[in-house]
């Protein structure tokens, strides 16, 4: 809760306990986002590297992938991802078991409930919290905001974010070889 409220900032909830955006915030105790996104856009623009990174973070599970590389999510996962206020839905059998209450999870974690929520059949097998300030840092490597990198391919995806509360994380290092293989030329 400490991370989140010092880094970042979400509008509402409304009526139905749902935000309608949460964005980085800078209040001084934690790095900015742009320190990150100015690093990262220095490797690509002054010393001219092919960035590419991978987030396996507290999305909701992608559901749909391109079937041609570089195998970007296209639906499901950051698109699907909703802020909205704990629920009674989001305690584990285990957080009911000893006690713990919304309140209690609000306490640990801040106002905003758990990006995905990981199931094996009916029993949660953990959660993970919305990735915002990563999720930011990410994206800003698919949009490239200098005029002098007209040679970056914008169609290649350099970030890919998958959810940690899949089972199977095979499509996420797909995606990243794929992105990977999509842009640096093969040898010889």
């Amino acid at each position: 809760a400490i991370c989140w409220n010092a880094g970042v900032s979400c509008t509402g909830p409304d009526a139905t306990g749902k935000y309608s955006d949460c964005v980085a915030a800078d209040n001084g105790v934690l790095h900015p986002v742009s320190r990150y996104q100015d690093f990262l856009r220095y490797l690509v623009t002054d010393l001219d590297k092919t960035v590419v990174m991978l987030g396996v973070l507290g999305v909701p599970e992608v559901t749909e992938h391109n079937a041609l590389p570089p195998y970007q999510p296209t639906a499901g996962g950051v698109d699907a991802l909703e802020y909205r206020a704990w629920g009674q839905d989001d305690l584990s059998p285990e957080d009911v078991a000893d006690g713990r209450t919304v309140a209690d999870k609000v306490f640990e974690f801040g106002d905003i409930a758990p990006g995905c929520i990981g199931k094996a059949g009916d029993v949660i097998t953990g959660s993970a919290v919305p990735p915002v300030r990563i999720k930011e840092v990410c994206e800003s490597l698919n949009v490239p905001d200098d005029p002098a990198t007209p040679d970056v391919d914008e169609s290649v995806p350099r970030c890919c974010i998958e959810s940690i509360c899949d089972d199977d994380f095979s499509a996420a290092m797909r995606c990243l070889t794929g992105s990977i293989a999509s842009l640096i030329p093969p040898a010889g």
